[in-house]
């Protein structure tokens, strides 16, 4: 299907009949396009980004295989881009309401071409979002990965019971030894494993006017083998694109044993929820007097938890901290 959108001249999205309403909100966000910043903004607007096509995990790929997209409700139509511009100037109306923070994720992929992220990536910030089949919320994600994983064992096969195609993804993208649990009727995954503690996340913000982008600035959560040798203490500052689970001060960066790509958790109740399964590294990780450090210093000198630890990666809902 990839293909069929990539070579088409245009791709039209259809988000349902209109109602009474749908007029003035597509010209809030034609007139916020074109910088009207006093543009009114109708409550049909917030009804046009509840309608489920915003939630629908097939969707994605056609709006980021799409050369050329027209969205349309009812009579009404607009171009893609133009979309995404007026909803980038509205969005702090609805940035604060969280059934709308599905929204950035489809402007994102407006503005890419084609292949668009590690499929680690593109689980943690698309498994939120809905299907008729569970299966799809892997199957329709493979196409858009820039990856050289190899997902043999992920290709489209609805025979397969959930539990196993949920299991395979995560060995897919974590490690084939890794130790998971999952079950058929449910999207939570448990995995037993050894971690090292890297890092402690003091703040989030916006980093982008997209808003689908996030900056993070963490300090250091580790010591050396030698507790003689004192703590390693580090800073660094570096974006993340925006997951569906949104990252907090006090969440933490961890390295499973036997992965490439840190994981971002939060201590939650009687176990460690994944907030973040597949993490970007660190870009310019300093020290209290300034001087560079590698990622590959960090790793080295971080400690293992003393025993194995139990982590869980939820797709149906939000994570609270405790």
């Amino acid at each position: 299907m990839a293909n069929i959108y990539r070579r088409a001249f245009r791709v039209i999205v259809w988000l349902g009949d209109e109602i009474e309403g749908t007029w003035s909100a597509f010209e809030a966000i034609r007139l916020r396009s074109s910088s009207f910043e006093g543009t009114p903004v109708p409550y049909a607007l917030l009804e046009l980004l509840h309608r489920p096509w915003f939630r629908r995990v097939w969707v994605l790929q056609e709006v980021a295989a799409a050369r050329r997209l027209w969205i349309t409700c009812g009579s009404q139509g607009i171009d893609g881009y133009s979309f995404c511009l007026g909803l980038k100037a509205l969005q702090p109306m609805y940035n604060t309401l969280p059934e709308f923070n599905l929204v950035p994720c489809i402007t994102f992929l407006v503005r890419q071409d084609n292949a668009v992220a590690p499929l680690g990536q593109l689980l943690d910030m698309y498994h939120t979002h809905e299907a008729t089949k569970r299966h799809d919320k892997i199957f329709a994600l493979l196409g858009m990965r820039t990856d050289n994983l190899e997902t043999e064992e992920l290709e489209p096969d609805y025979d397969l019971p959930w539990s196993q195609l949920y299991c395979r993804v995560l060995r897919t993208i974590l490690h084939n030894e890794i130790d998971v649990k999952t079950w058929d009727n449910s999207e939570v995954a448990m995995i037993q494993c050894r971690l090292r503690i890297l890092g402690e996340i003091e703040s989030v913000s916006q980093y982008s006017g997209w808003g689908d982008e996030q900056r993070l600035i963490m300090k250091s959560k580790s010591f050396k083998t030698n507790p003689s040798d004192g703590y390693i203490e580090w800073t660094a500052s570096y974006a993340l694109r925006s997951s569906a689970k949104s990252i907090q001060a006090g969440d933490f960066l961890a390295l499973l044993d036997g992965c490439k790509n840190p994981t971002i958790l939060r201590k939650s109740k009687d176990s460690l929820s994944i907030i973040m399964i597949s993490g970007a590294v660190p870009m310019g990780i300093r020290d209290p007097e300034g001087d560079s450090i590698s990622w590959s210093e960090v790793i080295e000198q971080a400690h293992y938890v003393s025993r194995p630890v139990t982590l869980i990666w939820d797709w149906t809902g939000l994570v609270k901290s405790v």
